[in-house]
């Protein structure tokens, strides 16, 4: 019969768990906003120029991947403005369906990284 149980690395475990869950709060979620940066290029209209195609970029803004254009047409585009005879073309929401499985990859490789650091019992 067991009388004794010794877990050896408890506070390891301990400590490597609440910086893994403080990291996983905060985790770097760029990788996958610059997936779907490049997928809403695909998915953008193509006008005269193309521009708004390849206007899309990621970049970490509060903490949080970001996608975001530079061109100032592209929200007036995806979101129409009535007002300006501009219909809704919500190019960015295809985007994210068909390159789900790569942004998935990214923020799961990310948070694998972090769970990597956790060590102990």
């Amino acid at each position: 019969m067991i009388k004794e149980i010794r877990v050896v690395g408890e506070s390891r475990l301990v400590s490597t768990l609440a910086r893994a869950e403080k990291a996983l709060a905060q985790m770097d979620t760029t990788g996958a906003a610059e997936v779907i940066a490049g997928a809403a290029g695909t998915t953008a209209p193509r006008g005269r120029t193309g521009r708004l195609a390849g206007s899309f970029g990621a970049s970490l803004q509060d903490g949080r991947g970001t996608i975001a254009s530079d061109v100032v047409y592209a929200v007036p585009i995806h979101w129409g403005r009535p007002a300006h005879n501009i219909r809704r073309n919500p190019f960015v929401y295809p985007a994210v369906q068909h390159s789900e499985p790569s942004w998935v990859r990214a923020l799961e490789e990310s948070g694998q990284r972090i769970c990597d650091e956790v060590e102990g019992a």
